[in-house]
């Protein structure tokens, strides 16, 4: 028999070994967690030569480009950004180390777009305030994709720091100048010079000469003064000023 209360049968409720799925975003964000856990390198070697030889990289960008593919306007995108930035840390002459990480997290830097409901990732036209505010939590939900992962706790930070300005202005954490990390601020040129020189629903594309232009205007401000002003004498078409 159901069991009766005052105004009729009981509600049923599940039994206790039934367990809830977890939701959508987070079993997302937790299988690319544990794929790239288990395909990084680990500082053991195995006891035995394995036949399986990954180059983590490579899996990373073909990972990257699946994940693209959900929207034509930004397919290529990170490759594009993880190149730029990379030719800015050679530049620099940073070390091989540090100059790969940053190659890494310019791949994976938007990876928290996956946690993304896909109503307003693809939307065709400018977000509304409240859009805006959820997409501003990418740079987050890809922080804590990545920040458990061994070998990526410096990208998991460039990656939560990309969307962060030299004033102060940026998000998620309002840094500024040198506490922002320095590949963070590497990836915020490369990462808007892309945005800017290609196709988006919401804006026309700019020329190279006027994104770099942009770039140069913003020194100081939006950008690293000196890496912004290095970023634009490496660039064909670059401002006259920066020559």
């Amino acid at each position: 028999m159901f069991p009766v209360t005052q105004g009729g049968p009981a509600p049923l409720t599940a039994s206790p070994s039934v367990r809830k799925s977890p939701s959508p975003k987070y079993s997302i964000e937790l299988r690319l967690s544990l794929t790239i856990h288990f395909l990084m390198p680990r500082r053991t070697p195995p006891p035995h030569p394995s036949s399986l030889q990954i180059d983590i990289h490579a899996f990373i960008e073909s990972f990257v480009n699946t994940l693209e593919a959900r929207d034509s306007y930004t397919a290529g995108h990170s490759q594009r950004v993880s190149d730029l930035a990379a030719s800015l840390a050679h530049e620099l002459r940073l070390p091989s180390w540090s100059a790969s990480a940053i190659h890494i997290a310019g791949d994976l830097h938007d990876i928290g777009k996956v946690g993304i409901p896909d109503g307003i990732l693809l939307k065709s036209g400018r977000l509304t305030p409240a859009e805006y505010e959820v997409m501003q939590t990418h740079p987050v939900i890809g922080f804590e994709i990545l920040k458990g992962v061994k070998g990526l706790g410096e990208v998991a930070l460039m990656v939560r720091h990309h969307h962060e300005r030299y004033d102060g202005k940026g998000y998620p954490d309002g840094l500024a100048g040198d506490d922002i990390p320095l590949g963070a601020r590497i990836l915020a040129i490369a990462d808007s010079f892309d945005a800017m020189t290609s196709n988006r629903t919401y804006r026309p594309v700019k020329t190279r000469e006027a994104a770099l232009e942009e770039l140069w205007r913003e020194r100081g401000r939006q950008f690293d003064p000196y890496l912004a002003a290095c970023f634009c004498g490496l660039q064909p078409g670059r401002p006259a000023t920066a020559a």
